[in-house]
Parts: structure tokens; sequence; C-alpha cells
């Protein structure tokens, strides 16, 4: 047999977590063979990894296209995620008009542009959008639709989010569940809370806090929790999947490990920032973001909930938001959301694994989930007939954080200048190198979109 490509002298992380001494062999963009090292085969392609760990590609579930250049935003952002290893981006698509033009539209622009493979998850904000769910998920293979229980005031306005009240998520909530293998996707904060809280605030005076000690009493920890409460309920009346996006707290995820507890299939996703920045840094208004980054104490919470399994997955709100739209404005009036797809790898690698938080095994474990959760088929694991998505990682290679290094149109990082270990030294995508050292060496339009069928993955 012929293999395409073949990495050599790996020490594959395995779907079980197990750490394996092995080849890898490619053929036709899906992994052909997991062999003893050394195994002799002819091969169009071969690199010796001498001993680095191969992982599975990295799945971003929280991807936004459009916070710069629209559409063309395909192109440098998934730029960015070949940088940091990421294969698959599930990304966003939500608008306030008919879908009939701007789903098409957002595939051909992916398929035309990504230098990686995508997904799209598609917001649910109008009442024709609601009526017309069924529909594009037959037509385009859509199982993830996202809703909102804030963002029903100026604030949406600004974003082009519609926010939604408890009658149309719950009416929502019902036709996702009728879809074979649909997931929802809700974002949960108390619209009311968060509106008295951030008066409130801001009528604060003679308080010394950080600019992201003041967003967080704005968006207060009670707010993300009464929300998913309630929404857990709701989908729990209508037989609905739920994930929950980005959990920012420690007490929201026992909100839902409440309703798993209550026999409910509640997902719970978070993101790195989350894990490793606290409202006391010093980022200021670059670090402003919905829900907030939170206090002290939550961040430990959300380790012990990955390592635990009670997080299943990590995905990071991604963004190509520029400096100017932040930078010299108060937290009141400096856009939300940052980049964070190329460091999504090296903070797990960085402050889960080296630091003791995380065995090595979980990180290939959330990509399993992660394509379990929304049917990725063939996505998310180092095994016979999956995608041959790899990324080969030397654990002891540490690099400093500069955004120009990253290769977002965003012009900083939250991370700026940090020291991080696991940035990939290779990048694969379906076989195909597409990123090495740091350098972008695929095109763009190597990407294609993923149609979800809702059937769950093949068996290796």
């Amino acid at each position: 047999m012929t293999i395409d490509l073949a990495l050599v002298n790996c020490r594959a992380v395995m779907p079980t977590g197990a750490i394996l001494n092995a080849d890898i062999w490619t053929t036709a963009g899906r992994i052909s063979g997991i062999v003893a090292p050394g195994t002799r085969t002819m091969a169009r392609e071969r690199y010796d990894v001498h001993g680095a760990v191969v992982l599975p590609g990295i799945i971003d579930t929280h991807f936004h296209v459009g916070f710069h250049a629209g559409v063309a935003d395909f192109e440098t952002e998934t730029r960015s995620a070949a940088v940091g290893g990421v294969t698959t981006t599930c990304v966003f698509v939500r608008g306030l008009d008919d879908y009939g033009e701007l789903i098409p539209a957002h595939i051909g622009a992916g398929e035309d542009r990504a230098y990686v493979d995508f997904a799209v998850h598609l917001g649910v904000l109008t009442e024709a959008q609601l009526s017309a769910v069924g529909d594009w998920a037959q037509r385009y293979g859509i199982r993830s639709f996202k809703m909102y229980t804030c963002y029903r005031s100026a604030e949406g306005e600004q974003l082009r989010i519609r926010g939604q009240d408890d009658g149309f998520l719950l009416e929502g909530l019902t036709r996702i569940a009728s879809i074979p293998g649909a997931v929802a996707l809700v974002h949960c904060e108390n619209q009311e809370i968060v509106e008295r809280a951030i008066t409130q605030t801001r009528a604060l005076a003679g308080v010394q806090l950080t600019d992201l000690e003041l967003w967080d009493r704005s968006r207060p920890v009670v707010a993300e929790v009464e929300a998913i409460r309630r929404v857990c309920y709701l989908a729990g009346r209508a037989g609905a999947e739920l994930l929950i996006p980005h959990v920012s707290s420690a007490d929201a995820l026992a909100a839902i490990e409440e309703a798993r507890g209550r026999g409910q299939a509640v997902h719970a996703e978070t993101c790195p920032h989350y894990l490793a920045l606290d409202s006391a840094d010093a980022i200021g208004v670059l670090g402003k973001i919905n829900p907030p980054i939170r206090g002290q104490g939550h961040a430990a919470a959300l380790w012990a909930g990955i390592r635990t399994g009670s997080i299943e997955v990590v995905g990071t709100d991604h963004g190509a938001v520029l400096r100017a739209r932040k930078a010299g404005q108060s937290v009141w009036d400096a856009s939300p959301g940052f980049p964070g797809v190329a460091t999504l790898l090296p903070v797990l690698m960085t402050e889960g694994v080296a630091e003791g938080r995380l065995p090595l095994g979980t990180v290939a474990r959330l990509q399993a989930n992660a394509a379990r959760i929304l049917g990725l088929e063939r996505k998310g694991q180092i095994a016979v007939g999956f995608d041959a998505d790899l990324i080969v990682v030397d654990p002891g290679h540490r690099q400093a954080v500069s955004a120009e290094r990253l290769q977002s149109a965003a012009d900083f990082s939250v991370f700026e200048g940090r020291s991080l270990v696991g940035f990939p030294q290779m990048t694969i995508l379906r076989g195909r190198v597409v990123a090495r050292d740091g350098e972008v060496v695929g095109c763009p339009g190597a990407g294609s979109y993923i149609a979800r069928t809702g059937s769950g993955h093949p068996q290796p």
C-alpha cells in the first residue's frame, strides 16, 4: 500500500488518553494506519517527528467571522487557526435578515477562503428564522443552533444580535429537539439583572476597581446562573439537547451539573480566558467580553470541571476585534470580544498540562467530545478511518505570544508577551501540512465545509 503521508516516531495521544509510540499513515485524507515504529512502507511524504507528541487536530467549538472584514475574516482567522493547531472551526452565522442568501454566501466564502475545515452554528434570532429551522438543517446539514437570553436592548442592536423571550426560547428548543442529532446553544445571562447591575455599577464613585472587575460586577455571576437554570428547565420540557457556551464561573458549572443530575443532556463549554485570566489582571478593556472574566477562585473550579469531564469542550469565542475598538475607551464603551483561536492549545498545554492541572490525554478527550456533541463525523480522534487532522507538538518548546506571530487580522492578544508551550511544529489537515513552525504553508480554500447529518460518528 502506498501512503500519502507518514509521521514516524510519534507519541500519539489516543482517544482513550493512552500515549502510543507509533507511526501514523494517511491515505486520501484519512488515517490509514497506526503501526509500530519503523514499520516499512512507501510514502509520498515522510516526516520523522523524533518522539514529539501528536494530538488530534483541535476543534474550536466557538468561532466568529465578520468582526473585522466580513466574510474576508474566513481567510485571516482560519490562517491564525492553522498556526495554533486548530483544524476545525465551528463558525457562527447569524443576522436579522433572511437566511436564504446569507447561509450559502457564508459557506461559499469559507470554501473559497478558509485554511481549515469549518461547520456552522446558526443563529435563531427572528420569527422567520424560527419557522425555517428544520429547512436549514435539512438543506445545509446544520445541527447546532444559537439563541440568547440577553441582548434584548440597544446592546443587541449594536452587535446585530436579538435576544429572545422565554416563549421564543421554548418554541426554538422544541423545534431543535425534533431535528435528528441537533443541539441548542444558548447564551445565558439574565437580561434584567444585567441591565440593573450595569446601572448600579456605573453609578459607583470612589471605588478602586480594575476595568475587568467593573465589568464582572456589571454582569454578575447570578445573571449567568439564573439564566442557565431557566434554560435548562425549558430544554427539559422541550426534550432538547443543550450546549451551554462560554461557562465563566464555578456557580454556572454547578447549575449545569444540577440539570445533569435530573437526567438532562446538558453539555458545558468554557474558554481559555476564563481558565488563564482573572478580573484583577491588568489587561484592561482589551479583556472585555460577555460573560465577563471572573475573579479569583472560578478558574480553579473550571479546570477541575475539565479534569473530571464535567466541562466537555473548550472553545475560544474568537473574533478579530481590533485594538482601536477597545483601547482608550471606557469599559462601558469598548467593544466586547477578542481573538483567541491560535492560543487555545497553548493555554491548555501551558496552564493545564504543564502546570499539572490536566493529563495530556484530556486535551485529546476534549476533541473527541466536541466531535461527538456537535456531530462532526470523522473528526476529533487519532483512529483509522478518521480524517487525518493531526498536530505535532514539542511540549518543551516555549514561545512568547505576539499578535504578529498569531497572524489574525486582530492586532493584539490578551496573552501578549506570555511564554507558552504547545504551539505546533506542524498542523496537518486531512493529510496535508497547512502550517509548519508558525508559518502557514497551506492556501486559502484548503478548508472544506462540514455538513452534518445527525447520524453520529463512524466506527473506527
